[in-house]
């Protein structure tokens, strides 16, 4: 079995690896070793994608982050990422990959 921080390495490299205009990340850095984080953020930053994604860890915040947005939708959060994702694929007729957090993801490794 993986752990799960290697099961959100594979998610994030799957995200990456595919093109598109826009990703939308929840929480990228959670379960992540230091090691891992500090190579998620010098591909970043290299690569500079287009990006929104929603992560608490300032740090990495304050280092990627172009424009800071805050929010507070409440409960639902996944159900408004999914919501957003599909709005701004339906807007923009282009691909959007979206990196959940969630189990469901996750569970496909084990």
């Amino acid at each position: 079995n993986y752990s799960e921080g290697q099961k959100k390495k594979v998610l994030i490299v799957k995200s990456l690896s595919q093109a598109a205009h826009l990703y939308i990340w929840d929480e990228p850095l959670n379960y992540i070793d230091v090691l891992s984080r500090i190579q998620i953020e010098n591909l970043i930053l290299e690569y500079e994608p287009t990006m929104v994604f929603v992560e608490h860890d300032t740090s990495f915040v304050d280092k990627i982050a172009t424009k800071r947005i805050e929010l507070d939708i409440g409960v639902k959060e996944n159900s408004a990422i999914a919501s957003l994702n599909e709005q701004l694929s339906v807007m923009a007729g282009k691909q959007v990959m979206l990196l959940e957090s969630g189990a469901r993801e996750l569970s496909d490794f084990d």
